[in-house]
């Protein structure tokens, strides 16, 4: 398979999966009700389409890959907590929680989707 073709399979699974993570904890967890469903969705998705490019594309030529994935998931972590906790309002514990949480549940669905087919 191409390695563009898995970046947009790659992309649709970081996408629905960090989003219904995203929505989980601010409506179930942290009960933000200032946040509506759209804004979780659009932030969601918004977050993913910044940080998941330069990860696959951007990042991947400067650093060795052994720690491509330390830095690059690093990275990620801190730009979705910012884009949280700017566009959504949260505390800043939440922003950088709910990033955390979302991209580890990504990346593990991730690994076994690559794992299994």
């Amino acid at each position: 398979m191409l390695y563009e073709t898995r970046f947009w399979i790659s992309l649709g699974v970081t996408c629905s999966v960090e989003v219904a993570v995203l929505a989980v904890l601010v409506k179930g967890v942290f009960r933000e009700k200032l946040v509506s469903c759209k804004e979780l969705i659009g932030v969601g998705i918004l977050a993913s389409l910044l940080t998941l490019p330069y990860l696959w594309f951007a990042l991947k030529p400067y650093f060795d890959a052994r720690y491509y994935l330390f830095i690059g998931e690093g990275v990620v972590f801190l730009v979705e907590g910012l884009l949280y906790l700017w566009l959504l309002r949260l505390k800043w514990w939440k922003a950088f929680l709910a990033s955390v949480v979302a991209n580890l549940v990504s990346f593990g669905a991730g690994y076994l989707l690559v794992t299994f087919i």
